[in-house]
């Protein structure tokens, strides 16, 4: 009996020992970690990309957003409404507002990260808006040589500013006139001024020759050979006065 009674304290010994060893493993299990943080709760690490956009990731959401909209904007100009140049500006700055906010929220290397993005998306911008067809119809591709059918302004001309001449035709308000011994085409300030009037070259844009009614009736620019052509359009006017000389001698009348 005292054999028995003596063995069962060793027995139960051994037992507790046998126990803690089995439930060991299983603390080890219950106490791992898979991070820094990590609240044991297994419905939690689920939400690790959420918890980050929440908390650090945020600042990059709007930085990656600001960029993304900027280009959508810059896409709305070329395709959409070309022209305004309201929405490429819009689209510019709004790249220009990402990146400083990466610059103040993230530090300058995200800054260097959210510039380089928004050069390469310009670029790719500027090359989509030079290949497109709508900026190609805005835009004058076509040659202005003289083998096209287009010639420079006459040699001398820009000096010829104040020069008197007459017009050759009605200018409604273009037309002709007559410089000397030269015949230019020429354009009034929308004034309408009648054939043989004198007018005045008072501008000059490169081809164009504006011109205005002159008041100098004796100016050395105006040459002889006018005066012909001005007096036969004088005797074709119908209002003309003409007189007749009596054939009649004055004195024969005296004496009737």
């Amino acid at each position: 009996m005292g054999v028995v009674l003596t063995s069962l304290p060793r027995a139960s010994s051994s037992l507790n020992k046998r126990r803690s060893k089995s439930s060991a493993p299983m603390a080890a299990v219950s106490s791992y970690a898979p991070y820094e943080g990590y609240n044991e709760s297994p419905n939690e690490s689920g939400y690790a990309m959420i918890e980050w956009v929440a908390g650090d990731g945020l600042p990059w959401v709007y930085a990656i957003g600001l960029l993304i909209l900027g280009f959508l904007l810059i896409l709305l100009e070329i395709f959409v409404i070309p022209g305004m140049n309201i929405f490429g500006v819009l689209g510019f700055g709004t790249v220009c507002i990402g990146v400083l906010f990466a610059y103040r929220r993230l530090g300058p290397e995200a800054a260097v990260i959210i510039g380089t993005l928004g050069m390469a998306g310009t670029a790719a911008m500027v090359w989509m808006l030079v290949h497109n067809r709508a900026w190609r119809r805005m835009v004058n591709e076509g040659k202005t040589d003289r083998a096209s059918g287009f010639t420079s302004a006459p040699d001398g001309l820009a000096q010829r500013q104040g020069e008197i001449g007459t017009a050759m035709t009605d200018l409604r308000p273009s037309g002709r006139g007559r410089f000397g011994e030269e015949v230019l085409d020429i354009v009034t300030q929308g004034s309408f001024l009648d054939a043989g009037e004198r007018i005045e070259i008072i501008e000059i844009h490169g081809n164009r020759v504006v011109v205005e009614r002159s008041d100098d009736t004796d100016s050395p620019n105006v040459t002889e050979s006018q005066a012909p052509a001005e007096a036969a359009e004088a005797s074709t006017d119908p209002s003309a006065e003409t007189s007749v000389e009596d054939p009649v001698d004055d004195s024969g009348r005296e004496g009737v």
